[in-house]
């Protein structure tokens, strides 16, 4: 907890920036639009009358007024960019959690990391949010440029570790020339392991509550659907006196077997 505690607003901001995020629940797409803006590639979801009536009006306002076109590569189809320093976009899509994942509207499998921030906080949501997350873990990924070149890059740091040239300076001056020669990294399917989802939480739950989800509900539940969890961040709520806010990391075990 003392570690999770020491993360900083820009350790946590690294985590998206660059990637491919598909959030769940977004409302009014605050959070979505401010990762966007510095410099992630938001998919925000949520019930397809807050996708029509509240995202994708925030959106377009959001958009950043010197780029015409639609989202770069590295974004969600149909993306707007947003911010004008760090390349960010986003887009909007309705997922309703109560109903198996839609098909046709989304390729939810090019999620590289899935968010959940202040859905479940009525016991109710907690097994439709949690079966949900589950399922879009569960694809077969497609990565984003950064993610594949951050998961090539530490195959090979490891193999370079081992690999001595004729003149006994190392591996590093090949591996310089490999990567220098290589294709362009895109959007591909891969083997790599599961998205991991990023759960933020304010208890507000008491032993005796009937209706708000405790804490242990929500994080027991996705242990029961096949998940780790792992204490990222543990602060201080800043709206409420004696309450904290906790950032889970929640990832597939290895033995839990993969959709085709």
């Amino acid at each position: 907890a003392a570690a999770a505690a020491a993360a900083s607003p820009l350790q946590l901001c690294s985590l998206f920036c660059g990637r491919r995020v598909l959030e769940l629940g977004s409302g009014t797409g605050l959070l979505g639009l401010g990762l966007a803006a510095a410099g992630a590639h938001m998919l925000l979801t949520d019930l397809p009358s807050v996708v029509v009536d509240v995202l994708q009006p925030n959106i377009a306002l959001n958009k950043d007024p010197d780029v015409t076109a639609a989202c770069p590569s590295a974004g969600w189809p149909g993306a707007l960019a947003v911010g004008t320093r760090y390349h960010g976009s986003a887009a909007a899509a309705s997922l309703d959690w109560t109903e198996p994942l839609p098909q046709a509207e989304v390729d939810w499998a090019q999620a590289d990391v899935i968010l959940c921030v202040e859905t479940t906080w009525l016991q109710e949501l907690v097994e439709p949010l949690v079966r949900t997350a589950v399922a879009l873990m569960r694809l077969p990924r497609k990565e984003s440029a950064k993610a594949a070149e951050e998961e090539a890059a530490a195959a090979t740091a490891s193999t370079t570790a081992t690999k001595k040239d004729d003149d006994g300076s190392g591996g590093a001056a090949a591996t310089a020339a490999e990567a220098a020669a290589a294709p362009p990294t895109a959007p591909v399917a891969t083997v790599s392991s599961s998205p991991p989802c990023y759960f933020a939480f304010r208890n507000r739950a008491t032993d005796r509550s009937q209706t708000f989800a405790a804490e242990q509900l929500v994080l027991n539940c996705f242990r029961a659907h096949g998940c780790t969890v792992c204490l990222v961040l543990d602060t201080p709520s800043p709206q409420h006196d004696n309450a904290s806010i906790q950032l889970y990391r929640m990832q597939l075990r290895p033995d839990q077997s993969r959709e085709d």
